[in-house]
């Protein structure tokens, strides 16, 4: 997440929320850029990942780690993780066997039920499934009023989609969409929608 001081600014209360906090950078990259902060919550299923973001951060108080997925709904999921560090599958749960293929189980969290506290920033970069984690986390987005920046690249739907549920929860948001990718890339990818209240 590389800033964006013309979009919008943080203040020294925000409690960021880091969904697909993959190695940290991110979350280090929003401390950098922003300075203090109330709190962080960082999520990531992959264990290996989650070690590499405690060691990034380790220097940081008030971040709090969660090992799970945040989705629309309490559950345990399948995931399986690829040689390629960023990159993991989840499995439909039934007809598997979790010890097959490197397979664990996760749990699944609804932001809602999850955080307690008022959100002020909530950056999702989950694969696929930030429409769903944007549901879990309703409540969260009409009553706070969080700043958003959200991957719109995922799927060919989600680059209408996302904007959509943005502006269905919160009419008052200001929309943004900024290409963070390499200019010479021609893949329509690396898209991510921001929403300032």
């Amino acid at each position: 997440m590389e800033n964006n001081f013309d979009i919008g600014t943080c203040r020294e209360d925000e409690v960021f929320v880091d969904l697909g906090a993959y190695n940290g950078d991110s979350t280090f990259s929003f401390i950098e850029n922003f300075g203090n902060y109330k709190r962080i919550y960082c999520y990531e299923m992959a264990a290996s990942s989650m070690e590499k973001i405690k060691q990034k951060l380790a220097s940081f108080d008030n971040i709090i780690y969660r090992q799970a997925a945040a989705g629309n709904k309490i559950d345990m999921i399948c995931m399986t993780e690829s040689d390629i560090d960023s990159c993991h599958t989840i499995m439909p749960r039934k007809g598997r066997d979790a010890a097959e293929h490197n397979q664990v189980w996760v749990p699944m969290v609804r932001l809602d039920d999850d955080i307690q506290e008022a959100i002020t920033f909530l950056k999702m970069d989950i694969e696929e499934s930030e429409l769903e984690a944007m549901k879990g986390a309703k409540r969260h987005i009409r009553e706070d009023k969080p700043k958003l920046a959200i991957c719109s690249y995922h799927n060919n739907h989600h680059i209408y989609e996302i904007p959509r549920l943005m502006r269905e929860y919160n009419p008052q948001y200001k929309l943004y969409m900024r290409y963070n990718g390499d200019m010479n890339d021609s893949l329509a990818s690396e898209y991510v929608t921001f929403a300032i209240p």
